[in-house]
């Protein structure tokens, strides 16, 4: 069922019907396969979930990648098994066919720098700062009046620490290194591929525009859970019937 008004506010069930034969399906983790949680360790995640996934990452000979803004050890530690792609750190950091490969930045004298800085900013404000290997996140879902004060704190951050980007994500502020995003782990992965694939891409947040962005001009389309203005051709209500649409998919395979 085509959505026919793209920047629908109050999303029903609207499910593609995706060619499972030249489909490349990337997938956000937080607000797609999981709900989001006050804090980014409290999430509650389905016993099945990694299974699902091994089940579709066999139905699409391997085209399916978990693409996602936290560590890549964090995907794997929340899906245990899970044998496909992971892209993580919004594609400053990868899992592809087992290999970990990480952006030049991880863990270097920089990212420990603007860190140090990062953890005053929430010290001072009594936020949450989230660490990544390439970065941080300023928080603000526990304290939603602090958003314009964060942001003035991320820009001057940016200001102090070359190599680094501002992204809005959902009630937070993330630093990231220059020129990773989940639209670049989308390109990269088609590029390793045979022509003619058709790239869907599933997500809840502003930084899986950037991968729709890619998907479409590719030829293909996007998918978002939830709602929020969006340029997918196609919405889910949430994460349950997003979970419910890839078991679909495995049933009628198997059928």
């Amino acid at each position: 069922m085509a959505n026919p008004d793209p920047m629908l506010t109050d999303p029903g069930d609207l499910v593609p019907e995706i060619d499972l034969g030249r489909a490349y399906i990337f997938c956000d983790f937080d607000g797609t396969l999981v709900d989001i949680a006050p804090t980014p360790d409290s999430i509650d995640v389905a016993g099945d979930l990694a299974d699902t996934l091994n089940r579709m990452v066999k139905i699409l000979d391997g085209r399916f990648a978990v693409v996602s803004g936290r560590p890549v050890p964090d995907i794997e530690r929340f899906l245990p098994g899970y044998t496909g792609d992971i892209w993580g750190a919004h594609g400053a950091a990868s899992r592809r066919g087992g290999t970990l490969k990480n952006h030049p930045l991880t863990g270097s004298d920089a990212v420990a720098r603007l860190q140090t800085a990062a953890r005053h900013v929430g010290e001072r404000h009594g936020t949450l700062v989230e660490m990544k290997p390439t970065g941080g996140v300023l928080h603000y879902r526990s304290k939603p009046a602090l958003e314009q004060a964060l942001h003035a704190e991320a820009v001057a951050l940016l200001a102090e620490n070359e190599g680094f980007e501002l992204h809005a994500s959902k009630m937070a502020w993330e630093l990231r290194p220059t020129g990773a995003s989940k639209g670049g782990a989308v390109t990269q992965e088609l590029a390793d591929r045979q022509p003619g694939l058709i790239p869907v891409v599933f997500g809840d947040d502003v930084t899986d525009e950037e991968a729709m962005t890619v998907a479409i001009a590719e030829g293909g389309f996007g998918v978002r859970i939830g709602g929020g203005k969006t340029q997918a051709r196609f919405r889910l209500k949430d994460t349950a019937a997003m979970r419910d649409l890839l078991k679909r998919i495995i049933k009628e395979t198997a059928s």
